[in-house]
């Protein structure tokens, strides 16, 4: 490892502390090896004096603490081997990092200190651990402090208020024995209260309730050790109910529900422990008009699935299984005319599948494999005529296609080569 050198300028003050040791007219240098001997220079010819071991030694006087750089690291007596008065540290870069004062090598009294996380605070300390309140400043223009902390690390007790850059308080409360305990309470930029509730060790515990800006009530349940528990209620800013809600342990249990801003229902969900849904989900338009019902089973969609439009018609309708649509699906236009009938198996296109026009003239008719083209296809104009007619192997066209114009005369016919194999 190589030996760092620390430079202590060291200005031995008998007459001050009482030291016996002499001292020269001139300024003396000493530097401080990691081994623990000690170098003393004469600062006039900067040639070598004498040199002993020092680790046992106590340091008495004002010292001086320089960076390798050369740039001033801290500053402050010693008395008996302990800090004591005034000191100063600097970082690496010139700025301050901290000024204050100690008593028997412990920090005492008022300090102040700078660091990248808050800038500036500035506090008491007693027998080395903060005392009172501290204040704490962002680098904002206006120098206003963010948030205050009095202290007594005694008991690990303080009180908590945090700011806004505008000044105006963002969160308040208490701690003991180092934890969030009582009420505490978060205001928005403009003042007005966002949330607001009691901890207990730590912990929320009890009611808690949040507000919009407006003060109309958001929401409101109760917290029992850290989690929600029981029945929360959720509001629109206009105070009409926006949702049920109910937990256990912190987790979605049992049947919520949701409202549209009108107060019509528009949705129930059912849970079961472990956050699962469970049971039927319905949904409807505001309106009143129901618009989709499903069924779920630990978290997965099984049976039947509905969903409709606005006006009462089937928009579709089909079976799920564990999770994924199966067997047949038919869809239908807002007219109630049928849309199109696809088959499904785990989810995906599977089988057959018929398209029609809005008019009811069907459209396409074909197969599907793991929801690729396969087998013939064929497709017809709205008028009712044939458009083409051809093979689909693996999702691509194969052989002879014919097309047709929309008098029914054949337009053309084209041969699609599927290479097997090359040799």
């Amino acid at each position: 490892m190589v030996m760092k050198n620390f430079l202590f300028f060291a200005l031995f003050l008998s007459v001050i502390f009482g030291q016996q040791r002499a001292t020269t007219d001139d300024e003396e240098i000493v530097i401080l090896n990691e081994d623990g001997t000690w170098q003393y220079q004469t600062g006039e010819t900067g040639k070598k004096k004498d040199e002993e071991t020092a680790k046992d030694e106590k340091e008495n006087g004002i010292w001086i603490t320089l960076y390798e750089n050369g740039q001033k690291n801290s500053e402050g007596a010693y008395r008996g081997g302990k800090k004591d008065g005034q000191w100063i540290e600097w970082y690496t870069t010139g700025e301050k990092k901290s000024e204050g004062n100690y008593t028997d090598g412990k920090k005492d009294g008022k300090w102040t200190e700078w660091n990248k996380e808050w800038q500036k605070s500035e506090g008491m300390y007693t027998d080395g651990k903060k005392d009172g309140k501290w204040t704490y400043w962002e680098l904002y223009d206006n120098g206003l402090k963010f948030k205050e902390e009095p202290y007594n690390y005694e008991k690990g007790d303080w009180t908590w208020i945090s700011l806004y850059v505008t000044g105006q308080k963002k969160s308040g409360g208490t701690f003991k024995d180092g934890k969030k305990v009582g009420e505490w309470t978060v205001w928005y930029t403009t003042g007005e209260k966002k949330s607001g509730g009691t901890y207990r060790d730590g912990k929320k515990e009890g009611p808690w309730t949040e507000w919009y800006k407006s003060g109309q009530k958001k929401s409101g349940g109760d917290y029992t050790d850290g989690v929600k528990e029981g029945i929360w209620i959720s509001l629109y800013e206009v105070g009409e109910k926006k949702s049920d809600e109910i937990y256990t342990d912190g987790e979605e249990v049992g049947k919520w529900t949701f409202w549209s801003p009108n107060g019509k229902e528009s949705s129930e969900l059912s849970f079961k422990s472990g956050r699962k849904w469970d049971g039927i989900y319905t949904k409807w338009y505001s309106n009143g008009q129901k618009w989709s019902e499903r069924t779920y089973k630990d978290g997965k969609t099984v049976g039947l699935g509905t969903i409709w439009y606005e006006t009462g018609q089937k928009m579709e309708e089909g079976i799920y299984e564990d999770g994924g649509k199966d067997s047949l699906w038919t869809f239908w236009f807002v007219n109630g005319k049928k849309k199109s009938e696809r088959t499904y198996k785990d989810g995906k296109v599977h089988g057959k599948m018929n398209i029609w026009y809005e008019t009811g003239q069907k459209m396409i008719e074909g197969n599907f494999k793991d929801e690729k083209e396969e087998g013939i296809f064929t497709r017809w104009y709205e008028n009712g005529k044939k458009e083409s007619k051809g093979m689909y192997r693996n999702g691509e066209q194969e052989g002879e296609w014919t097309y047709y114009n929309k008098d029914g005369r054949i337009k053309e016919v084209k041969d699609y080569l599927r290479v097997i194999k090359e040799y």
